[in-house]
């Protein structure tokens, strides 16, 4: 259908519903309902269900769920079994202030670039206890967290980020004289302007040196005066956990065994979801022999952990509706073409950029969207001599942009599950350094479109 600007109020009605009630499931369903009643009139209530239906069994989708779940049972059981604390109890030495802390962290997150749901599973659960104990606000750790996830996996080039945009780009026929998919992936790593800059901004807002600013501000302010590492509001994430007699039982390679398992068998098996079985796996072979917890702690613990991930799992099939409701009523498509029109020259890359930045803020369509434009987007570039590379870098750029920012990205939901925080707290928080390594990203693109083209 060809809705025109209509298809754009779904998208406002998401955002502002969101920012104000701070309900993310409740305003992705709103979104997706309108989207339906604007598709399909008074056959919105089964398309609405269609969705829903679609979304659950999308394979894709699925697979988040199920990492998300056994993560949620790996996690807990290194948590209730104290392996966590025993190797946080090594952290401590070296994490002597909070500064230090989330320098750890940053520097966890750089060198955990396989998988950006690896690097922040593992790094929360092996500085969330340290971070807590230096008065370091859970709102920073998810910052940190989320900021060396998405935009490490994709200006290193070992990861399921690179893997995919290299297919997407193999497939144009303008990236044929650099040498196929790899080698144009390469090409574009130096343009990946808001991925480098959103990596490198961390060490200075962890500094000072990027003052902190609106309510990543007050979340200081409560944590080192109130000494209340998370809000009231995220109290219902951090219930207390059993507490399981393992004193002398547990040594700091109960933690690091499964920890080097789920990153050796996500790196021998190319699929992290095979890696954190592994892992789940060898916490019974480390704890059922030696008796750090009884086979009920054990199962307990597997089951209490994929419980505590249930939500985290219905944010992620409802930001999966919205995609279908916001495709359905083809509103990607009106934005690519009413900024088509600016898309000559020297201005192609960060009107590219943005393009891409907005559509995927809006719709978390962090896949999907560039298999979408980039077959628009590189005919027209070779067309008006703009850079092939630095226009796969706008793509990508824009891409991580939307995994970093958006409300409900998987990316982003999985973070504030991991650092145990309310979703909105984390998504406010970090928002104005997100739009901070936008705007510098814009800049970036803008100059090197007027000098270099």
């Amino acid at each position: 259908m060809d809705g025109g600007v209509i298809t754009l109020l779904p998208a406002a009605v998401v955002i502002v519903f969101a920012v104000v009630t701070r309900k993310t499931f409740e305003s992705l369903l709103l979104g997706t309902f309108i989207c339906c009643v604007i598709a399909a009139g008074t056959g919105s209530v089964t398309m609405f269900i269609d969705f829903l239906n679609q979304a659950v069994s999308d394979i894709d989708v699925m697979w988040i769920v199920l990492i998300s779940v056994l993560f949620g049972s790996l996690i807990r059981l290194l948590r209730e079994s104290r392996a966590a604390w025993a190797f946080s109890d090594i952290i401590r030495k070296y994490a002597t202030t909070g500064k230090r802390s989330l320098l750890i962290t940053w520097l966890m997150g750089v060198v955990l670039f396989i998988d950006d749901y690896l690097s922040i599973m593992t790094t929360a659960n092996t500085m969330m206890e340290t971070c807590d104990r230096k008065k370091v606000p859970r709102e920073m750790l998810a910052y940190v967290l989320d900021s060396t996830s998405a935009p490490v996996c994709v200006i290193i080039p070992i990861s399921a980020w690179v893997v995919y945009f290299s297919g997407i780009f193999e497939a144009q026929p303008e990236t044929a004289y650099l040498g196929g998919g790899m080698s144009a992936y390469y090409s574009a790593m130096p343009w990946m302007f808001y991925a480098w800059i959103c990596v490198i901004i961390v060490p200075f807002v962890i500094l000072g040196i990027i003052p902190r600013i609106g309510p990543m501000k007050k979340a200081w302010r409560r944590a080192e005066e109130e000494n209340k590492p998370y809000s009231d509001y995220s109290k219902k994430f951090n219930e207390e956990l059993p507490e399981i007699d393992s004193a002398g039982k547990v040594k700091v390679w109960h933690f690091l065994v499964p920890i080097l398992t789920v990153v050796a068998i996500t790196l021998l098996m190319d699929d992290i979801l095979y890696g954190v079985i592994g892992g789940v796996l060898m916490c019974g072979i480390l704890f059922l022999p030696s008796r750090i917890m009884t086979f009920d702690q054990f199962s307990d613990c597997m089951i209490n952990g994929m419980q505590d991930m249930m939500w985290l799992a219905v944010l992620i099939v409802s930001g999966a509706t919205l995609r279908y409701g916001v495709n359905e009523i083809e509103m990607p498509q009106f934005v690519i073409e009413a900024v088509s029109p600016y898309m000559s020259g020297a201005f192609l890359p960060v009107v590219v950029f943005l393009t891409v930045a907005i559509l995927a803020f809006v719709t978390s369509g962090i896949w999907a969207l560039p298999a979408v434009i980039t077959p628009i987007v590189l005919p027209l570039a070779a067309a008006v001599g703009t850079s092939i590379p630095m226009t796969m870098g706008a793509i990508i750029s824009g891409a991580v942009f939307g995994a970093h920012a958006c409300f409900y990205a998987d990316v982003t939901v999985l973070t504030s599950a991991a650092a145990k925080i309310d979703n909105m707290e984390h998504c406010m928080t970090q928002l104005p350094y997100c739009i901070m390594g936008g705007i510098l990203a814009a800049i970036g693109f803008l100059v090197a479109g007027l000098v270099l083209i």
